[in-house]
């Protein structure tokens, strides 16, 4: 174990820790990925005199028992969550993969369960769904908000509906097998085509399922797309911007997936534009995101004169990437995992922003 110099803090415990954990009597607190990765613990136990910690069915909670803090993870399917706990720690779970329901006691005030997911006790708010959970989830009706990490490393779950009563799901999906997420006909805020979620006035395309792969046409229409719509696991390969789309940067930060070779805009688009699949801005004076899986030999073209956020972010695939003395603005994080296929000409003059 580590712990600082006090003997106060416990900041890592070893992965390959296996059986009962002891928290000493003098630790006043825990880093919050102190266990991560620790899935050998078959269970917790403070040490008589704690003011800090205590210990309900060998799970470690706050002194005051309302805080659920760390589930051992050994053999263990199932999260039992006792009566008293009111919180739940965001990193109390080693392995969250390996959960497949949650047990809520019947006397919990603030939580319940239902086929496994954990609500709020009113029912009105999804709060999160087990990592090992497998299948199609049909949101009950009487939902109206579904928190932000609500789906997070969700890698069996392959689809979603959304009742008519959910008005609010802003939330980042990680769930690598997900190919549709579905809408109720009557749902105020929300519309789904071909399994992709939009806005109800299909302004706004808010998320693309994981596993759905394939070319995307965003319907015309659409304005914006939101900052976590699309994921580096997609199996998306081709994405086209309709002349509507004026708000895309966002969403460009690690997305579109390991598999985009290609970006496509409608000729009347006053925003934006492609060469080659490479996205520009409409005058051709910013290069705005070069495709994660385009390779070949890459040479910035002379009328280009800035190089957007994470333009190259992960591009992999690309051999080289010339920039020619035309540059004149380069984003600091515009190579960020390509920076060795960087060739600039040595008469650049740079602004880096």
């Amino acid at each position: 174990m580590v712990y600082d110099a006090n003997m106060t803090e416990i900041k890592s415990v070893p992965i390959t820790f296996s059986g009962e954990f002891v928290i000493p009597v003098g630790v006043k607190r825990i880093c919050d990925k102190a266990f991560s990765g620790c899935d050998r613990i078959t269970a917790f136990r403070v040490e008589e005199g704690s003011e800090q910690f205590s210990i309900v069915d060998g799970k470690l909670i706050s002194a005051d028992k309302s805080r659920l803090l760390q589930v051992p993870m050994a053999d263990q399917v199932i999260c039992r969550v006792p009566a008293c706990v009111t919180r739940l720690n965001s990193e109390a779970f080693a392995d969250w993969r390996k959960f497949k329901r949650f047990d809520v006691d019947p006397d919990n005030q603030t939580f319940c369960s239902v086929d496994g997911v954990l609500y709020s006790k009113d029912m009105r708010r999804l709060i999160l769904c087990p990592g090992g959970w497998t299948g199609f989830l049909r949101i009950p009706d009487g939902v109206v908000s579904v928190d932000h990490g609500a789906f997070f490393c969700c890698f069996e779950l392959t689809g979603i509906r959304l009742p008519p009563s959910c008005i609010e799901f802003e939330c980042s999906i990680v769930a690598g097998k997900l190919r549709a997420v579905e809408v109720d006909d009557v749902n105020p805020r929300f519309s789904s085509v071909g399994g992709v979620l939009y806005s109800k006035d299909m302004k706004r395309l808010i998320y693309f399922p994981e596993a759905l792969g394939g070319r995307l046409r965003i319907p015309d229409g659409v304005e914006s797309v939101e900052d976590f719509a699309f994921l580096i696991g997609s199996g998306l390969t081709e994405v086209s911007l309709p002349a509507s789309l004026a708000d895309i940067r966002n969403c460009l930060y690690r997305c579109f997936g390991c598999g985009l070779v290609a970006f496509k805009v409608a000729d009347d688009n006053p925003h934006y534009t492609s060469v080659d699949g490479i996205l520009y801005s409409r005058d051709m004076k910013e290069l705005i995101r070069f495709p994660v899986a385009k390779g070949g030999w890459f040479v910035v073209p002379p009328q280009v004169e800035g190089i957007g956020d994470y333009a190259f972010c992960d591009c992999h695939q690309v051999e080289r990437i010339d920039v020619p003395q035309t540059i004149i603005r380069i984003s600091d994080n515009a190579f960020e995992g390509c920076e060795d296929r960087v060739v600039i000409d040595r008469r650049v003059r740079l602004d880096i922003y």
